[in-house]
């Protein structure tokens, strides 16, 4: 670990080294990473910082401020409000409690409905560590599988993006749009759309689906809508 669990600013550093181990532009550990950044963020966005500043950053022990959180997220292409805070930075502080309840909502509903089609599920329990990035244990047609849940944000008018986990080869993952006052439609995301399409975003890759005249579609792939879990999820393997 590069960082203390009891460093002053320690969650801020969880997230940067998974920025860091997730870039592939960075240089390895020990490579010259910190001069990499110093020298990236002094060349592209005029920001001056020092070797040691970086390494700060890091450990945990101070966090970057204004135009350099801003010039460092956008070196390594995340969120701001995710970098600084945990949290997006295009969702608004005071409707975070309401957009976890959505969120919650959405999982709930896709419990509800393989339950409904005579599967069985389960929540992750807490000390699971694939509870950052699985949502439901689900047992459908004698086959467990792990589920994420995305509730769309709608960006545009028929347009909806999805924040998938970074583990989203590991499970199933469902996109859920609200249509109407209680109707829903519900989307397989797959493997190789999030993979041809996504934007990584830190802890999450975006993907973006349109609804067309003849269905939902990723870029120029049509999205499979889910109308029968047992047969739709086993196209995901």
């Amino acid at each position: 670990m590069r960082y203390k669990e009891d460093a002053p600013h320690a969650a801020f550093a969880k997230r940067l080294n998974q920025v860091f181990d997730e870039s592939r532009l960075l240089p390895g550990f020990n490579q010259g990473r910190y001069t990499w950044i110093r020298d990236q963020l002094a060349m592209k966005y005029g920001v001056e910082v020092t070797r040691e500043t970086v390494r700060k950053w890091v450990s945990g022990e101070t966090v970057p401020r204004n135009e350099k959180l801003r010039a460092l997220a956008k070196l390594f292409d995340v969120d701001e409000g995710w970098l600084a805070f945990g949290v997006r930075s295009d969702v608004d502080l005071r409707q975070q409690p309401d957009r976890i309840l959505a969120d919650s909502g959405a999982v709930s509903l896709v419990a509800g409905l393989i339950q409904m089609a005579g599967g069985t599920c389960a929540l992750p329990e807490p000390g699971d560590n694939k509870n950052e990035f699985v949502d439901l244990y689900a047992i459908i047609g004698r086959r467990q599988r792990m589920i994420a849940v995305r509730l769309g944000d709608e960006v545009a008018t028929g347009k909806y993006r999805f924040s998938v986990p970074n583990e989203f080869e590991q499970c199933v993952n469902v996109g859920v749009v609200r249509t109407d006052f209680a109707c829903f439609d519900l989307l397989l995301l797959s493997h190789t759309q999030i993979k041809s399409y996504g934007d990584r975003r830190g802890p999450h890759v975006d993907v973006t689906a349109t609804k067309r005249e003849k269905g939902w579609m990723i870029g120029r792939s049509p999205v499979l809508k889910i109308t029968d879990f047992n047969a739709d999820l086993s196209r995901e393997g």
